[in-house]
């Protein structure tokens, strides 16, 4: 819970608003590692660094992660580039 009480992740949800998509993207995207995502209390959450990148960019940086687990993955997406 400590990420999501200081704002370094966001629900799908959210995630989904800001770069307009459909939460059903979300996890297909996830899939194909166009994203990745945190599981916390049993729901989703993605970087807060993820809201107002596009989609291309976003998946270019997360497949060049390889297969990092998330938590290193979370890393490589610093907050102070997220809006």
């Amino acid at each position: 819970m400590h990420g999501v009480k200081d704002s370094l992740v966001v629900p799908g949800e959210r995630l989904a608003q800001d770069c307009e998509l459909t939460r059903q993207y979300l996890a297909p995207a996830e899939d194909r590692g166009e994203v990745f995502a945190v599981k916390i209390d049993n729901r989703l959450h993605y970087p807060l660094a993820f809201l107002g990148v596009d989609r291309e960019t976003l998946a270019t940086g997360c497949r060049a992660l390889g297969d990092l687990d998330a938590s290193e993955t979370l890393m490589f997406w610093p907050c102070d580039t997220a809006p």
